[in-house]
């Protein structure tokens, strides 16, 4: 029994998190669907124990949310910038998990 509601548990949160990025993915401009990418991969449920450093490429994260390598190098920048991120080869670093997960502030959460 514990068994089946961690399974039921682990296919809600996967389908929440699919209805989010179709969302998203129609509302929202490039960075702002990078940003909420990169926080995706820190969600409690699926993704216990993240560390604050992600080991992923530009490319991954374009594949991810559906962008070119190169818009996602753009959008990485902006949100470097906004303080949000640091990046170096191969690896972010989140700084601010929360702000992230909500870029720009005045889009749908």
């Amino acid at each position: 029994m514990p068994f089946n509601h961690f399974m039921l548990s682990h296919l809600n949160e996967r389908l929440s998190q699919f209805i989010a990025t179709v969302k998203f993915d129609r509302l929202l401009e490039p960075t702002a669907r990078v940003a909420r990418g990169i926080a995706s991969l820190f969600h409690p449920v699926l993704y216990p124990n993240t560390d604050a450093t992600l080991q992923i490429s530009q490319e991954e994260i374009g594949w991810m949310v559906g962008v070119s390598r190169q818009r996602v190098n753009v959008a990485l920048h902006e949100l470097e910038a906004a303080e949000l991120i640091k990046t170096g080869y191969g690896y972010i670093n989140v700084l601010d998990r929360q702000r992230l997960s909500r870029y720009p502030n005045n889009q749908p959460g």
